[in-house]
């Protein structure tokens, strides 16, 4: 587990963390790769604990979702 893996843990636990998720069947055209890491957040405060998260470890960032 690496420090973001274990910083995500950490804060959504191992059950919402997951990894090389497919994002095709979540976009309105069908398109994307796997995502390394992808965890589905529930509140605005969550959305901002995993982006700092993966900022401070160096990772990008794509948000899905309206």
């Amino acid at each position: 587990m690496n420090d973001l893996s274990a910083r995500l843990v950490t804060v959504f636990g191992a059950d919402r963390l997951r990894r090389d998720v497919p994002l095709a069947p979540l976009t309105t055209f069908k398109v994307g790769g796997p995502a390394e890491w992808f965890v589905e957040t529930q509140t605005e405060a969550e959305m901002i604990a995993a982006i700092k998260a993966a900022h401070a470890a160096g990772m990008k960032v794509t948000i899905l979702g309206g």
